[in-house]
This record gives C-alpha cells, sequence and structure tokens, in this order.
C-alpha cells in the first residue's frame, strides 16, 4: 500500500467516512484515536483494496486461507464469554477482522474485510434450533445485502459440534444449507450474542467453561483480556496448498 494510500484508511476511519456505526453492543463507544494497528497488523497477510462505495476494504491472500475460507468459521472457535461468544483465531490478524468491522462477500474478490472501529465478541447474525446452530458475517449496515436470502453467508454445524476446535470438519454441505434454513430460527436476543450457553450445554451433555473478558478501551483497539483463564488454544489452521485463481474464490 503506498503512502497515501495508508493515510486515507487512516483518514476514513478516524473521521468516520464510510465506516458504520454500532451501538448497544459491547465494547461500543466512541471512534478511536488512531488505526494505525489495524494496518500494520494486515498488511503482512493480505492487500488493501479500493471498492466503493466503502472505500479501502481487506481481502486475505488465497495462500494464507485456501479457497474455502470463510470468516467466523475457518481457523477458530466459538468461546463462551460474558460478553457473549466470541471466535476466538489462530491467524495472527484474528483478533482485527472477526472483532472489528464488518465482512463483505464479492461475487469477483471474494470474503472482504471492511474496517470499523467498534470491538465486539462476534459480528455475525445466529440461527439457533432443530439440532442446528448457524451464523452469517454481518455485511456493512450501508450494503443492500439479505443475508438470509444468500445461502453463501451462512455455515451451520450440528449443535454437539458448535464448540469444536476443529470447526471445519463440521460444517453442513452447502447443499443443506437450505434445508438448515428453514430448521433453525433466528436468534436476536442481544443479551447472549449468539444461543443461550445454557442450552448449549444440554445439548452438549456437560457444562462450558465461561471466561469473563474485559473489552479493549474504544480508543484503543486491540485484544480484549481474559480474567481466571485464557480461551482453549486452536490447532494452528495449516496453510493452504495453492488453489488455481479460478477455482479459488467463493461464488454466490
Amino acid at each position: 500500500m503506498t503512502p497515501v494510500l495508508r493515510g486515507c484508511l487512516l483518514v476514513a476511519l478516524v473521521s468516520g467516512c464510510g465506516v458504520t456505526s454500532h451501538a448497544g453492543l459491547p465494547g461500543g463507544g466512541a471512534g478511536v484515536v488512531s488505526t494505525d494497528v489495524f494496518y500494520e497488523e494486515l498488511e503482512p497477510y493480505g492487500e488493501w483494496l479500493e471498492l466503493e462505495p466503502y472505500g479501502l476494504v481487506w481481502r486475505p491472500f488465497e495462500d494464507e486461507v485456501g479457497y474455502d475460507f470463510q470468516p467466523y468459521a475457518t481457523g477458530g472457535a466459538w468461546v463462551s464469554t460474558t460478553a457473549g461468544w466470541s471466535f476466538e483465531s489462530q491467524y495472527p490478524w484474528g483478533w482485527v477482522t472477526f472483532h472489528y468491522g464488518r465482512w463483505l462477500l464479492d461475487e469477483n474478490l471474494g470474503w472482504l474485510w471492511i474496517p470499523d472501529t467498534e470491538w465486539g465478541p462476534n459480528w455475525v447474525s445466529w440461527r439457533y434450533g432443530g439440532g442446528l446452530v448457524g451464523w452469517a458475517p454481518l455485511p456493512p449496515l450501508t450494503a443492500s445485502i439479505d443475508i438470509d436470502l444468500w445461502d453463501p453467508y451462512w455455515v451451520f454445524v450440528d449443535t454437539p459440534h458448535f464448540t469444536s476446535r476443529h470447526l471445519r470438519r463440521y460444517w453442513l454441505d452447502q447443499q443443506r444449507v437450505p434445508m438448515a434454513m428453514r430448521t433453525a430460527r433466528p436468534y436476536h436476543r442481544r443479551e447472549f450474542h449468539g444461543p443461550p450457553p445454557q442450552q448449549i450445554e444440554n445439548e452438549l451433555g456437560q457444562p462450558l467453561r465461561r471466561l469473563r473478558v474485559r473489552p479493549p478501551p474504544p480508543d484503543q483497539p486491540g485484544r480484549p483480556r481474559f480474567e481466571g483463564g485464557q480461551p482453549p488454544v486452536v490447532p494452528q489452521p495449516a496453510r493452504p496448498p495453492p488453489v488455481p485463481r479460478d477455482e479459488a474464490r467463493p461464488r454466490p
């Protein structure tokens, strides 16, 4: 990225140009003073692109995440915390893209991360019920996308596998997603930011460790603090082999 583009990114994020506001979720608050840390973290692992009307967006390199990359599903696991379900990733950049900003699926460019400055345990839409848990990355508020009508946004697993540290093994095939969408109902209870841990425990048949989390200060983007223990270790995602470019991007 050129110094000019880098400067534009920082100005846009600090000024709010092209950046949405997400009030009402944990960690919400005023805009941050500087987001230079986002650039420093993401630049080695992807590329910054100009995309109207969002401005600069980030796309992970294909040889970093693989052709079947899915935000909030690849290279991580769901952990129960006092702030809600948190996606803990072993990607070195996961603390940025799964807790700040939103994701957009472009039919030509694949998954793109849209920067924002408010921390959250997750930025996804949930479905739950009928033995299934499903979730989809939330697109920017300014995007005219109804994710309930676009299956590629969604990942579903049988409830007993929801907290697995090997989540990728248990995704339902894409052909089963329409059935899952009819079975699992939307879940919007904000106090849980996902299915109630107690109900997940009942279906797992065992208790879950719920971690106490302290979100980073609104003016200092960073990783949250976990009190009384750390999230379980998630297996490091293997660096995938190169994939031919015409097969490498998800299609709607």
